[in-house]
């Protein structure tokens, strides 16, 4: 999963009284006097205990210093056991040290009494533990007023810390946001999900740089998190399944997240958010015929342009434009072809103008209807209103006269059948 470097710890001079005058007599030796643990698990070694006698003894063995209760004997499981010696023998007992508790040392010490003397073996654990944290983001202040396209890079730089005793590689770090509402890792510019750096040395901080190449969607409430649960990450491979963790802090992830509470913002104050999505605005109105007069049938076309971020594309959600004339026609169209950015598309109506016995304005309001399922950077500019005027309906001289001859015509026609002679 990791790999780790362990701490250099001091040895420890092993401690031996004399057995005295009588008989028998005890000695310690032992394979180890420095014990290195890492929290939460258990280390094991060996503790050598010789009868220095000429005849049998009954040992007794008693760790003290042992408040936490983090060292015990193998055999009994608690902290003294006894031993049956032979004369001249050694025997082992097998100490056990799991820490739970987060005390970089722990000072033991193990007595073992006979008949016939004492002797003390100073024991020293030394508790391993990473403890991650982020302390900070720098954020250039650019990126409150830049509009950013995708594809474009987006540099941050976190400041880890690390509180533990013990530094470590492949820790990994993660961004977070919501894209138009649900909740993701975003991708780096190496295609993974994270940016990976070595734990610093206790006490000390790292720098690390996660480069996002900006994305379509509507990006808000980002947030950044080290050594976060496999599953909000969607780690897979290497993930303890228990922890559910790339490294074991002990269960103190509180640090973990940046910021502890809320999401990034600049120093002003200002949510950081990246709303990479489309915003269309109605931009031109035509009318055929320009001048339309009552009862026309008029063709309107409008044209719609994308002066959002990213594109769009009629397979991502129906979009339809509205035309409502306020006298009861209501009209809709929906729109066929894709809108890219600083791109238009043509929404055509064929609309009845209303039949007028005076010039007469009308009234025609247009709106872009997404149905909730497109974010716009601005749905506040979805409508438009445009004012007509329908023209009473006016007769040429020509017109007019055509009018008259026909009439004129047909009344010669008429008295001249009525005076025409009967025909018997």
């Amino acid at each position: 999963m990791f790999r780790l470097f362990l701490l250099a710890l001091p040895a420890l001079a092993l401690l031996s009284l004399p057995a005295g005058s009588a008989e028998p007599g005890v000695v310690f030796s032992a394979t180890e006097t420095s014990v290195t643990v890492w929290l939460g698990e258990t280390a094991q070694f060996s503790l050598n205990v010789t009868n220095t006698g000429n005849s049998s003894a009954q040992v007794w063995l008693n760790i003290t210093g042992n408040e936490l209760g983090v060292a015990s004997f193998a055999a009994t499981g608690t902290s003294s056991r006894e031993l049956t010696m032979e004369a001249n023998a050694t025997a082992t007992a097998q100490v056990l040290v799991t820490v739970g508790a987060r005390t970089p040392w722990y000072n033991l010490t193990v007595n073992a009494a006979s008949g016939g003397g004492e002797a003390t073996l100073g024991l020293s654990v030394a508790l391993l533990y990473i403890e991650l944290g982020i302390a900070e983001v720098f954020i250039p202040e650019g990126y409150a007023t830049r509009t950013f396209r995708i594809g474009e890079p987006v540099i941050f730089r976190f400041s880890v810390q690390n509180s533990g005793t013990a530094a470590a590689e492949d820790a990994r770090l993660y961004l977070f946001g919501d894209r138009n509402g649900i909740r993701e890792p975003m991708v780096n510019k190496f295609g993974t999900y994270y940016a990976e750096f070595l734990v610093p040395p206790p006490d000390q901080e790292t720098t690390v740089v996660f480069i996002w190449e900006v994305a379509a969607g509507e990006w808000t409430n980002l947030q950044a998190q080290v050594n976060p649960s496999c599953d909000e990450a969607r780690i897979i491979f290497g993930c303890d399944e228990e922890l559910n963790r790339l490294i074991d802090e002990g269960g103190n992830y509180d640090n973990n997240h940046f910021p502890r509470e809320g999401f990034l913002e600049f120093i002003t104050g200002q949510p950081l958010e990246f709303p990479i999505i489309p915003d269309f605005l109605l931009s031109d109105i035509a009318f055929d015929p320009a001048r339309p007069q009552s009862g026309d049938s008029v063709k309107v076309t409008v044209t719609i342009v994308n002066l959002g971020q990213d594109g769009w594309s009629p397979v991502e959600g129906e979009m339809a434009v509205r035309l409502d004339d306020g006298r009861g026609e209501l009209l809709s169209t929906v729109v066929a072809e894709p809108l890219p950015v600083d791109g238009q598309a043509l929404v055509i109506f064929h609309w009845q103008a209303p039949e007028v016995e005076r010039d007469t304005v009308v009234t025609l309001r247009l709106t872009i209807d997404a149905s909730g399922d497109i974010h716009q950077l601005d749905e506040e500019n979805d409508s438009l209103e445009v004012s007509v005027l329908i023209e009473k309906r006016s007769y040429s001289w020509l017109w007019l006269s055509l009018i008259l001859l026909t009439v004129a015509g047909s009344l010669i026609v008429i008295r001249r059948h009525r005076s025409s002679p009967p025909v018997w």
